[in-house]
């Protein structure tokens, strides 16, 4: 009896110390396909994008960093705790054809900092009216 005790109350230790611990910190960038992450996000010339990610892990603060065009250089800088909500929307500059970018979302929080790819799309050629693009 007493060692059953003893077992049951280790793992009731074991289960609170170990969730105490922070999960490791993951930025997800949100899919154009909910179910082909590779699939890139379509921009077009002069129109904004949305691009949107989200953050498992961490503490209750993160800055999050964008760069649009894959350059190197973080574009925007934004602070939230709103993990399922890291989105910016950008311009991508204009494309005389259709190119595809490797945007970056890096993320820091509670010491750590990590990074996803972003593929996005920029086509050259816009229809007169976008939101038709949007409907089918």
């Amino acid at each position: 009896m007493r060692q059953s005790c003893f077992i049951g109350v280790f793992i009731a230790l074991s289960l609170i110390l170990g969730s105490a611990h922070a999960a490791p910190l993951e930025v997800i960038p949100v899919p154009q396909v909910p179910t082909d992450p590779s699939v890139p996000h379509y921009a077009y010339n002069g129109h904004p994008t949305l691009f949107k990610a989200i953050v498992r892990g961490g503490g209750a603060s993160y800055t999050v960093d964008w760069d649009f065009d894959g350059d190197g250089t973080y574009d925007a800088t934004a602070t939230t705790t709103n993990r399922y909500d890291l989105s910016a929307s950008f311009t991508l500059p204009p494309q005389s054809a259709t190119r595809l970018f490797v945007a970056r979302v890096r993320v820091t929080s509670a010491g750590e900092t990590v990074i996803a790819s972003y593929p996005v799309r920029v086509f050259a050629d816009v229809p007169d009216d976008v939101c038709l693009l949007y409907t089918s």
